[in-house]
C-alpha cells in the first residue's frame, strides 16, 4: 500500500462555463480554465450543464515516487487505486462513473506541479484509459476501489516506480469520456477526497499495487 509518497497531489483541472460542449471539451488551457487549490483537490471529474453552459472537470494525480525506496526492478502485475469520502451526483445515465488514464506529457513533467494546461487532452495517452467504474456517493475510510485494469497504464506505474519519477494520472468523468452533449442535461460528479486528506486519517487515495 503506497500512501500518497513525497509530495503527492491531487487537483481539479475545471473549464469555464460555455453554451458550447466542444469548446469546453477541447480546451487547451491556455484560457478558461483554472486548476482548484490543493485543499479542493477532491472536486474533479464533472460533466455539468448549468442553464445552458456545459462545465467539464477533469482531476489530475500526481503520484510522486522520487523519494520512495523499493527494491531494484519491481514488476507491477495489478494495481487499484483506493478511495474514500466519496461525493457522487448522476444526473444522466454513466455520471457516476470515472476513468483513469496517463498524462504521458504533463506541463511540468517530473514535478508535482499541476497546471492548467493539463486539461488539454493532447497530453493524455488515449490508449492507458481504464474501463468505465461506478462510484458510489457517501462512502469512507478505503470504501471504493478503482481498478487500474489497462496494461499500458500498468507499464507506465511500473517505469515511475523503477526510475524514481512522478506519475501523472488523468480522471476523467465518463461523459467527459464518451464526448455526447446530448447525454449530459444536468450535474454529473465524482470527487473524492485528495491526498492531503491522508496522515493518520484512514479516508483518501492510496495505490495499491501486487509485484
Amino acid at each position: 500500500i503506497i500512501e500518497a509518497p513525497g509530495d503527492t497531489e491531487q487537483r481539479g483541472v475545471v473549464s469555464a462555463g460555455t453554451s458550447d460542449w466542444d469548446a469546453s471539451h477541447a480546451r487547451d488551457g491556455t484560457s478558461s480554465v483554472s486548476v482548484s487549490a490543493a485543499n479542493a483537490g477532491n472536486r474533479h471529474t464533472q460533466a455539468r450543464k448549468s442553464g445552458s453552459n456545459y462545465i467539464i472537470s477533469r482531476g489530475v494525480l500526481a503520484y510522486d515516487f522520487r523519494d520512495v525506496i523499493f527494491p531494484r526492478g519491481i514488476r507491477v502485475v495489478k494495481a487499484d487505486l483506493l478511495i474514500g469520502n466519496t461525493a457522487v451526483s448522476a444526473a444522466n445515465t454513466n455520471g457516476d462513473k470515472i476513468r483513469v488514464g496517463v498524462i504521458t506529457n504533463p506541463t511540468n513533467a517530473g514535478e508535482v506541479d499541476i497546471a492548467a494546461t493539463d486539461y488539454d487532452l493532447a497530453r493524455y495517452d488515449s490508449n492507458s484509459y481504464t474501463s468505465a467504474q461506478a462510484v458510489a456517493n457517501g462512502v469512507s475510510a478505503r470504501g471504493p476501489i478503482l481498478r487500474l485494469n489497462n496494461s499500458r497504464l500498468l507499464r507506465h506505474l511500473n517505469n515511475s516506480i523503477n526510475t524514481k519519477g512522478v506519475l501523472h494520472l488523468g480522471l476523467r468523468n465518463e461523459l467527459d469520456f464518451l464526448d455526447d452533449a446530448s447525454d449530459v442535461t444536468g450535474l454529473n460528479r465524482v470527487w473524492f477526497s485528495p491526498p492531503s486528506a491522508q496522515g493518520a486519517d484512514p479516508i483518501g487515495n492510496r495505490l495499491s499495487t501486487c509485484i
